[in-house]
């Protein structure tokens, strides 16, 4: 099998979700969350597309994704310093690696979003996104310019190949993804600690990223809940401002409690 060029060695995807048995952390469960122990994510929105997420070959780098056959955009939320949306049309494949947090762009065109600011990336480059206070540094270290950074305040800046440009990002003192000024729960820690294991139909932050996650059977569900939805809280504040049982302090946050909070702000 061929990504761009990059030769992936076929792996099995029972459970038909497109993410192979190697990096599924729920096989035999249609699931949106993977990881290969350095390089994690959960598919946010697969929109009409057949979304594959595949290990990459070499060690050094983390997950191949690719998205074909609709016409609409795919989102996949990754790693956690600092936590990227990658957006993703028809025939899009990219190589994703966390800790190094590189992207390198195999065929079309992504879109990347850290914070308030929207990196674009073109076929053939490859940016190094570094985030240091309320800094966002992004490197071009392909031969390949274009990739384009917008804050959505100042002009945008194009970064050419070998170089480097800066971005200010809005602060977000406890890194749950909503900035400080919009943010009604501080100091929410990612991933939660309790519960232990979640109930049916039940939600927490459990793997580093900001989007809620669910367990088997219902994991895959239409319904998905991020931090911004919460306004950047976890579900065990969510529990102490509502004032909810003990039941959801062991088994999660149930999908109606989501609903009521995210609902009536």
């Amino acid at each position: 099998m061929t990504f761009g060029g990059v030769i992936v060695t076929p792996g099995l995807a029972d459970d038909g979700d497109g993410i192979v048995d190697t990096i599924d952390t729920l096989n035999g469960v249609f699931s949106n969350d993977f990881t290969d122990g350095t390089t994690f994510g959960t598919i946010v929105d697969r929109s009409d597309l057949a979304v594959q997420v595949t290990d990459h070959p070499d060690p050094a780098k983390g997950v191949v994704l690719s998205a074909n056959g609709g016409t609409g955009t795919a989102q996949i939320q990754m790693c956690s310093s600092p936590v990227t949306d990658v957006f993703l049309n028809n025939g899009g494949e990219i190589i994703e690696t966390c800790g190094s947090s590189t992207t390198e762009m195999l065929l079309g065109e992504a879109v990347v979003i850290i914070g308030d600011v929207t990196i674009t990336i073109p076929e053939g480059a490859i940016a190094l996104l570094e985030v240091s206070g309320t800094y966002l540094t992004v490197t071009n270290f392909g031969d390949v310019g274009g990739i384009v950074i917008d804050d959505g305040v100042a002009p945008p800046l194009v970064v050419p190949p070998s170089g480097m440009a800066m971005a200010q990002l809005p602060p977000d003192d406890d890194g749950d993804g909503v900035p400080d000024g919009s943010d009604v729960c501080s100091n929410t820690v990612i991933p939660e600690a309790a519960p232990s294991a979640l109930g049916s139909n039940r939600w927490r932050l459990q793997n580093g990223v900001w989007i809620f996650t669910q367990e088997a059977p219902q994991a895959g569900s239409k319904a998905s809940f991020s931090t911004a939805d919460t306004r950047g809280c976890s579900c065990e504040q969510i529990i102490g401002i509502l004032g909810l049982g003990k039941g959801h302090r062991k088994k999660g946050c149930s999908t109606g409690a989501m609903l009521d909070w995210v609902d009536n702000p």
